[in-house]
């Protein structure tokens, strides 16, 4: 227990601890570690991108960003801290122009100090994204960031103004999602085949979130529209606005939409999907046509037995698609199609023209896509 020492001990009370002091922090302290710190600041609404680089051998380390405490305002200022949103992500390509970012880990806080740490930072240069949620009376901006941890790490300059923020942040939201970082939902197109298309859906911890669509399909298109019908406390980045989108991704082709979470507090949200098709290309819906169509053998007009002519019809969300194979070794199979077109439209036909007429000899094939308009 405590004596009356000259040991560097002292005691005191909890009513007197809570009457003088309004917080206590423990350090955590290790002689072999390094600081180094920087100064910065924002505008409201705007954010800071502040470079640093870890030496090897990189190793166990902590990021925090630091606000001015309370202690340096007058009581009557009212002075509060302000909610911060906290991303990493690693430099792959330092010397270029075009930066690749790789989004290592992100965080949100309301305190005098937001940190995070890692047992492993390894060797090479980062981006720490921060952004404060100021009030709209904010006269102090001033923030300060720092590292401690077992290798010498300097920081460079704040670099946002590389940087469109907007499009930083779907680069990193993308990362994120391709890592599956943040816990959320995958869904793979495997079903309605095309098993290239993946799309991941979360909300980070730091406060933003992601529908992220990656389409490694060869021909396919992917398209979906989704309207909100909650949207408590979120709102889209640009280019996307109000409580819906609308996207279509192409083959070999990525499409990112963020959510940024405004309120700290929580969120409420719900979706409605009003059109979620794979828009296939012509040798796919050829195929599905065969494998998964109706089949219909045609016969011959005067003797009525089979023959070696076969039509597949295949409806695929957006698309009826038809498509003739003559295996005959010497009969042409002579057809005429009329359709009754309501919110259809023939590929390759102009509009409002509702028929096809064509010739298959032997050996040929005939295909007819029928595509929901706007499709």
């Amino acid at each position: 227990g405590w004596t009356d020492e000259d040991d560097g001990t002292f005691f005191m009370c909890y009513e007197d601890l809570i009457s003088y002091f309004s917080r206590v922090q423990i350090c955590r302290l290790n002689d072999n570690y390094r600081y180094s710190f920087f100064k910065a600041r924002h505008k409201l609404g705007s954010f800071a991108l502040i470079r640093f680089v870890v030496n090897a051998p990189g190793g166990h380390h902590y990021l925090t960003i630091n606000q001015t405490d309370e202690r340096c305002f007058d009581r009557a200022a009212n002075y509060d801290y302000s909610n911060v949103r906290l991303i990493v992500a690693r430099i792959e390509n330092p010397e270029d122009d075009e930066k690749v970012l790789t989004y290592k880990n992100g965080k949100m806080g309301q305190d005098r100090d937001t940190w995070e740490e890692y047992e492993n930072l390894e060797p090479g240069e980062y981006y720490m994204f921060v952004e404060f949620d100021w009030p709209d009376n904010v006269q102090h901006t001033e923030f300060c960031v720092s590292c401690y941890g077992e290798a010498q790490t300097y920081f460079l300059r704040d670099e946002k103004s590389l940087f469109n923020k907007e499009a930083l942040l779907t680069q990193l939201m993308a990362s994120c999602a391709e890592q599956e970082l943040a816990e959320g939902k995958k869904t793979v197109f495997a079903e309605q085949g095309a098993a290239g298309i993946t799309k991941y859906f979360a909300m980070t911890e730091e406060g933003y979130g992601y529908v992220h669509i990656v389409n490694d399909e060869a021909e396919a298109k992917y398209r979906e529209m989704i309207n909100y019908t909650k949207f408590d406390k979120l709102s889209l980045l640009k280019p996307f606005k109000g409580t819906s989108y609308e996207v279509e991704v192409g083959p070999k082709s990525k499409r990112t939409v963020v959510i940024r979470q405004d309120d700290p507090t929580g969120f409420n949200m719900a979706s409605q999907i009003r059109i979620s098709a794979v828009l296939h290309g012509p040798e796919m819906l050829k195929n599905l046509c065969v494998t998964k169509g109706k089949e219909t053998q045609r016969l011959h007009p005067k003797t009525k037995q089979p023959l070696e002519i076969y039509q597949y019809q295949y409806k695929h969300q957006a698309v009826i698609a038809y498509f003739y194979m003559n295996n005959e070794e010497r009969l042409t199979l002579q057809e005429k199609l009329q359709f009754q077109l309501q919110g259809l439209t023939i590929e390759g036909n102009e509009e409002g023209n509702n028929i096809v007429d064509f010739k298959i000899g032997p050996g040929q094939t005939k295909f007819v896509e029928l595509k929901a308009i706007g499709g």
